[in-house]
């Protein structure tokens, strides 16, 4: 098909690898299609995985999600011609139907409970804020690369949701439903809160003829998040449902509180992280990086005034995370201190103010044993 101007304008929009875009990457308008779907789902950023393997090099044959330079045939964003564009948003638009993140799982069953739309059958898209997938992750970037992130890509988003205005908008996670608000997208009202642990706000606000709806758990990530997903499903289709004004009552009882199932499985960082609360971290965390180590420690500091990464007990000594790292496994002691970790976020990031060049190293200083 012959997709919007808009569309392939940005998709030959070169990103910026001084604002840490992953190499031979490409814009991601939209994961599904952006003209056909009604629903869409909204995040901050793509994940680097959706270009990258586990080695950091570009996904590539069957393995590949989305149009990479190399996919493509060409070396350089400059050489990007309209073909090349309709190219790139034919991938972002298909992307369900080859191998999609498993990330979208649980947006996916609860839109397919709530509203009767999914990804897969293109009646549901996601977006993002910024359309650049970044390595390292959004939470290890520093704040002034993140917010020169934010100021160029916003306008496109802005145009999209102008040029296909969608049913409902769902934003999930805290940390977009903040950005959103900063952005001026929408106005929240807060309407619920599901009790914890985690704990889960949810808001809801309005504009034109798009309803929005947003969670402050984070389903992918946050430990204990994915057992709240019968009641946001439920609550999702009462504030979504057309005609309710923003804000007011769901005509349905309140949401039951269940029970989150906890494991002391040593789970990924990537899968099960940032708790809601003011406590340690949860124990058994493995990063893969220190790019996913710094990220989730920098949002541990921003809800924790916890003295400790752990619950120190009467064994101060002993590890409670872990890293992979070029010499094995490192372990992170349960004693680390808050102060040892502001220092090596901030090492880490100021390290960051350039992202040419970066690579993941042992996270020595941070309590190893």
């Amino acid at each position: 098909m012959t997709w919007p101007t808009h569309l392939l304008e940005r998709a030959r929009r070169a990103p910026d690898l001084d604002l840490c875009a992953v190499p031979g990457s490409t814009p991601v308008v939209a994961f599904g299609d952006p003209v056909e779907a009604r629903i869409a789902t909204l995040g901050i950023n793509p994940s680097s995985a959706e270009f990258l393997d586990a080695s950091g090099a570009l996904l590539a044959g069957d393995q590949r999600r989305l149009a990479t330079l190399d996919s493509l045939g060409v070396t350089r964003h400059d050489a990007l011609t309209r073909e090349h564009a309709e190219a790139i948003v034919d991938d972002c638009a298909s992307y369900f139907d080859r191998r999609p993140y498993r990330w979208f799982t649980p947006l996916d069953d609860i839109m397919r409970e709530a509203l009767g739309a999914s990804f897969h059958d293109r009646s549901a898209c996601h977006l993002d804020l910024v359309q650049t997938a970044t390595s390292p992750l959004w939470g290890a970037l520093p704040a002034d690369i993140q917010d020169d992130l934010l100021r160029a890509d916003l306008p496109f988003l802005r145009q999209q949701l102008v040029e296909t205005p969608f049913d409902v908008v769902v934003v999930n996670g805290q940390s977009a439903r903040r950005a959103v608000e900063r952005a001026g997208l929408v106005r929240w009202h807060h309407v619920h809160t599901l009790d914890g642990p985690p704990k889960a706000d949810v808001f809801v606000g309005h504009t034109r003829s798009t309803r929005w709806v947003a969670w402050t758990c984070n389903l992918q990530s946050q430990h204990g998040a994915l057992t709240h997903c019968d009641d946001l499903a439920r609550l999702l289709a009462s504030h979504a449902a057309p005609g309710r004004p923003a804000g007011s009552a769901p005509a349905d009882t309140p949401p039951r509180r269940r029970t989150p199932t906890r494991t002391t499985t040593p789970r990924p960082a990537a899968t099960a992280a940032a708790d809601n609360d003011s406590g340690p971290m949860p124990r058994g965390l493995h990063f893969t990086s220190k790019s996913e180590l710094v990220g989730y420690l920098a949002s541990w500091l921003e809800r924790s005034s916890h003295d400790t990464i752990g619950d120190i007990g009467t064994y101060g000594g002993s590890a409670w995370a872990t890293i992979d790292s070029e010499v094995g496994v490192i372990g992170l002691n349960r004693d680390t201190t808050r102060s040892a970790v502001e220092a090596f976020v901030a090492s880490a990031r100021n390290g960051l103010r350039s992202c040419r060049g970066f690579l993941p190293s042992a996270a020595q200083g941070v309590g190893s044993v």
